[in-house]
């Protein structure tokens, strides 16, 4: 019952690791959720406010699914992934529950980060604690004893410890970030985007990515806005040189009639995004390889 995740190389890559496992189990409900509630904002900015007279039925079916659901398991997600990446199958209750406490009580995306890590390194302990359990009880160990002491156990912490202090530190981050009017907001945008732009893959454009996931979820949006566009700079601009300057390529992949391969590259953690660009007679249709690294 307890699937023990993959060899780790060193605390720190343990934790990074443990993180991205997190960020990218994630994002699909980011992604969900961000685009129907865009959709919804096509109806009108409040077009999902019953007050509003621009009020929408369809609109408010869209915010609601997107934003009240989608982005609600946002959090949750976030923490029992992590929680998993460092203890397994174990410790997904416990960090999907103090994820859920700390969506609830204001602590967001940071409470949710260090519910993952509690509960994770707690199931951690209670494995070393308990190892020497009888043999014939531990399923009975695995379906009682480590839920209830785990869940109980992050859910005082998360309320007891995290909670306050957390939700101070998020009202702090989105009232500074509120500040911002003008120059003040277009720096913080180029330099978020240029954050994103400067190592595709990499720790900055991680970094980057993770503070617009934490704005998100504290309800301001602005930040992700730059992120993307940012994002989005590299491609484009490697997509438009081999389609206007392709007489000026000096790449070696690159020969006449032939496919060009591995054009542009984007690492991630346990994942490799490649993009290939086919033939110049095909249009230069591009096609995104995603494929899991082989476990270490």
């Amino acid at each position: 019952m307890n699937e023990e995740p993959r060899e780790q190389n060193g605390f720190p890559h343990e934790l990074y690791d443990s993180l991205m496992n997190g960020i990218r189990h994630m994002i699909p409900f980011v992604v969900g959720g961000g685009i129907l509630m865009a959709v919804s904002f096509m109806f009108g900015v409040n077009a999902a406010d019953v007050k509003d007279p621009s009020y929408s039925p369809v609109a408010a079916l869209l915010y609601t699914i997107g934003h009240g659901n989608g982005f609600a398991l946002m959090v949750p997600i976030l923490a029992g992934f992590i929680a998993y990446g460092i203890s397994g199958t174990l410790a997904l209750a416990p960090g999907m529950i103090g994820g859920l406490i700390a969506a609830s009580t204001g602590s967001g995306f940071f409470g949710g980060i260090l519910a993952g890590y509690l509960s994770g390194y707690f199931i951690r302990l209670l494995n070393q604690l308990c190892r020497k359990f009888p043999k014939g009880l531990v399923n009975l160990r695995n379906v009682l004893l480590y839920p209830v002491v785990s869940v109980l156990f992050t859910g005082v912490v998360m309320y007891e410890v995290v909670a306050y202090p957390m939700s101070v530190f998020n009202n702090w981050l989105v009232a500074c970030l509120s500040s911002f009017q003008g120059s003040s907001l277009e720096i913080l945008g180029l330099i978020l985007g240029a954050m994103m732009a400067v190592d595709l893959g990499g720790p900055i454009n991680k970094a980057a990515y993770t503070f617009g996931l934490a704005m998100i979820s504290a309800g301001n949006y602005y930040p992700m806005a730059a992120i993307m566009a940012g994002g989005l700079v590299p491609p484009i601009g490697i997509g438009l040189a081999t389609v206007l300057l392709k007489r000026n390529l000096m790449l070696r992949t690159v020969t006449k009639g032939k496919p060009i391969s591995y054009l542009a590259q984007v690492s991630l953690p346990k994942v490799r995004c490649r993009l290939r660009l086919k033939t110049f007679s095909e249009s230069f249709r591009r096609q995104l390889l995603v494929r899991q690294l082989p476990v270490r």
